[in-house]
């Protein structure tokens, strides 16, 4: 049943990539085709339509293989298909093609986190911040990072950065009443005995 699911939604990439060469739309280069065909994978993405999104963006990378925005996007699809390994190469490639940019820094910064190499992670946040301060997530990720290590005060510092950029925010709302509740109410240590 799955193999059979995977080759129809391959089949359905294909038909869908022959409508776009076909379609009236007159294309007078290759950018404006592969730009076209990025905005329907972002599309499919958006629709969790991963395997078709991975098609139309392959084809979009052989047209315009200069654009490392393609190479992002398609490892984010990788990413959210739990495939680490395609999702780093393709940042990767959008590295080597000298995309320097805020949102593919925090893409590298969330897979290094899922990898475990917090200092990497923590490296390409910092520059996502320092390349776009407006840019809320890679706060909250090392805000994360900092309430995981149990380092409050850090935690802190981050969420009122997002904060800042987004005032409105409900993650960053969210743990700094977290962290609030967590100062005023904190739990009994091993050396403290618990009254009944």
């Amino acid at each position: 049943m799955f193999k059979l699911k995977k080759e129809f939604s391959i089949f359905i990439s294909a038909m869908l990539a022959l409508s776009l060469t076909s379609c009236n739309i007159d294309y007078s280069n290759k950018k404006e085709k592969s730009d076209h065909m990025v905005q329907a994978a972002a599309k499919m993405f958006a629709e969790k339509k991963l395997p078709e999104a991975v098609a139309l963006l392959k084809e979009a990378v052989a047209l315009n293989p200069e654009n490392g925005k393609i190479d992002q996007l398609l490892g984010d699809v990788y990413y959210s298909e739990n495939d680490f390994e395609s999702a780093q190469k393709s940042y990767d490639q959008a590295v080597a093609k000298k995309l320097d940019d805020a949102e593919l820094h925090n893409s590298l910064g969330v897979l290094a986190m899922k990898k475990g190499e917090a200092q990497i992670a923590i490296q390409h946040f910092m520059n996502a911040t320092q390349k776009d301060p407006k840019l809320v997530a890679p706060n909250i990720h090392m805000g994360d990072m900092a309430l995981a290590a149990k380092q409050l005060p850090v935690a802190m510092g981050f969420y009122k950065k997002a904060l800042a950029a987004d005032p409105q925010n409900p993650q960053a709302l969210t743990r700094i009443k977290q962290i609030e509740h967590a100062v005023e109410n904190p739990l009994p240590t091993n050396d403290e005995k618990v009254i009944l």
